[in-house]
């Protein structure tokens, strides 16, 4: 009966859909002090926070925003990377926006290198 074969798969299915799940973006994983990155960056001031926003609506048509928070950028370097990704195919990023976004991710960094000394 081909419906049995059928079903075996859909556990397999399911699990990958899980690990999927629970793999879940960096930004909702809570850190050493028990905050999300997320709920940090809900305290940055409200320029900072509608940046990110705008970077949640911009980047994420294309990749998800685990890819920037785990890039290793020098200090300086976001609105060159900004830059080239909103040349890619269908980013259409408007110059204004790159340039939030890329001062979002150096003020994001920023706090976070100053923590780690």
């Amino acid at each position: 009966m081909k419906l049995g074969a059928r079903s075996s798969k859909l556990p397999l299915a399911l699990i990958l859909l899980a690990a999927g799940c629970a793999a879940g973006s960096v930004l909702d994983r809570p850190g050493a002090d028990g905050r999300t990155l997320r709920q940090e960056i809900e305290t940055y001031p409200a320029e900072h926070r509608s940046a990110f926003a705008l970077a949640e609506r911009r980047c994420t048509q294309c990749h998800s925003l685990n890819e920037p928070f785990a890039s290793h950028v020098p200090p300086g370097g976001w609105s060159a990377l900004v830059r080239k990704m909103a040349r890619e195919p269908g980013a259409a990023i408007p110059s204004e926006d790159q340039k939030r976004i890329a001062a979002f991710f150096e003020y994001f960094f920023e706090r976070h290198a100053s923590k780690s000394k």
